[in-house]
């Protein structure tokens, strides 16, 4: 991560206006968990191309996790700006789905996000979104997009928001309906695929965290706190997602469970006090931080 931090920063010396450095810089803080560095960077290349759905985007994806409110107030001015039938805004209407989905609202979350893959049928990020997010929403099609997305080839694929794969989130699923025979094939190839991407040099927080919900699944409720644990630390900053994710509902009335959460919490609470929310406002055209 450190050798990926400075060869991002080193073209933002040599040219300040870089943006896709600076997008890139975001992104990595985002991974290692840093949200308010994130905002930092992605606020700085905001200013050169504030005409754009995917400049609103990008700074939407530290706000989630910095503060809701400010983060959906921001996101609705810009939906309405650049209007969901285009193609190229359509990761806003992902992102408040995302918003909708974290407050509790898993209806509006459903609806936004069937009506886009409805409009883009042809876009792998709407399908791949919508399959990835189908369980926390609740969707009756979830087990049958899944089940494509594994038909397909792309079991072992991330998508936008979610630290699991389509054979974690299926093997839920099938375990739901009381199928542990053929929620154990998916298991242990979703094991085993995290086991290879960490020899192979992954360090993000996708293996510890899928880990987690595998072991749960195998009733290995330690090992998943260790993974849990060890998805935090590579940088997994999504409390609510921690309290609302049915996948690790076995865990939640243990104490390390809470500790864990808490524990994320305090951790976005400092890095919230320390962001930078100036010209939001502005930017959006509307009030979006309110005082």
């Amino acid at each position: 991560m450190d050798e990926a931090r400075v060869a991002y920063q080193r073209p933002t010396v040599l040219d300040p206006n870089s943006v896709g450095a600076m997008s890139g810089l975001s992104i990595l803080e985002m991974e290692s968990g840093n949200i308010d560095q994130a905002l930092y960077w992605v606020k700085r290349g905001f200013v050169h191309a504030p005409n754009v759905s995917y400049s609103f985007y990008s700074v939407s994806l530290p706000l989630t996790l910095l503060d809701s409110d400010i983060c959906e107030r921001f996101l609705r001015v810009a939906a309405e700006r650049f209007p969901p039938g285009d193609v190229n805004s359509i990761r806003l209407q992902f992102r408040l789905a995302i918003v909708e989905w974290r407050k509790g609202d898993r209806q509006a979350a459903l609806n936004r996000l069937r009506r886009s893959a409805q409009a883009f049928p042809a876009s792998n990020e709407a399908q791949g979104v919508f399959t990835d997010m189908a369980v926390l929403v609740g969707a009756p099609e979830a087990a049958d997009r899944l089940d494509r997305e594994i038909r397909n080839g792309k079991g072992a694929g991330h998508s936008m928001y979610s630290p699991y794969t389509p054979r974690a989130w299926r093997a839920f699923l099938y375990l739901q309906d009381g199928d542990r025979s053929r929620a154990q094939p998916l298991i242990e190839a979703a094991l085993a695929a995290n086991r290879e991407g960490v020899a192979a040099g992954d360090v993000s927080f996708n293996p510890p965290m899928e880990n987690a919900v595998l072991f749960l699944m195998q009733n290995k409720r330690s090992e998943a706190l260790d993974a849990l644990e060890a998805g935090v630390r590579a940088g997994w900053k999504d409390a609510i997602f921690l309290r609302r994710d049915p996948l690790l509902a076995g865990l939640r009335d243990d104490p390390r469970f809470s500790a864990i959460v808490q524990q994320v919490e305090r951790e976005v609470g400092q890095m919230r006090a320390r962001a930078d929310f100036s010209n939001l406002d502005k930017w959006a055209g509307a009030p979006a931080v309110r005082q």
